[in-house]
């Protein structure tokens, strides 16, 4: 269970009040590829209004990690840590080849 209580330690796991995860896998190549990204856009459309936001794990990689997807994996308050944190340890974004949160301006 989900302690609704802060963690006693700073951290940028987001959404740990989330009731329930909901995963969806599908093969996301060859031919129907395009419909299956259809229809998972379409279900998380519709799941939006319950939506706490991602966990990085499940979010996919690539064009499935854009920036702005990758924000709704954190609290606001810590996406804005994290980003300051780049600024002074990651200024020019080397490390991007990942869920990129890109460094404070």
């Amino acid at each position: 269970m989900v302690s609704p209580e802060p963690s006693a330690h700073a951290n940028a796991v987001g959404h740990r009040d989330a009731a329930y995860m909901l995963a969806v896998l599908t093969p996301l190549a060859g031919a129907d590829s395009a419909e299956a990204h259809r229809l998972l856009d379409l279900l998380f459309q519709d799941l939006g209004p319950w939506t706490a936001g991602r966990f990085l794990n499940v979010m996919g990689y690539g064009d499935n990690a854009d920036h702005e997807l990758v924000r709704t994996a954190y609290e606001p308050h810590d996406h804005e840590r994290l980003a300051a944190l780049k600024a002074v340890h990651d200024p020019t974004n080397a490390f991007r080849a990942n869920y990129d949160i890109p460094p404070a301006r």
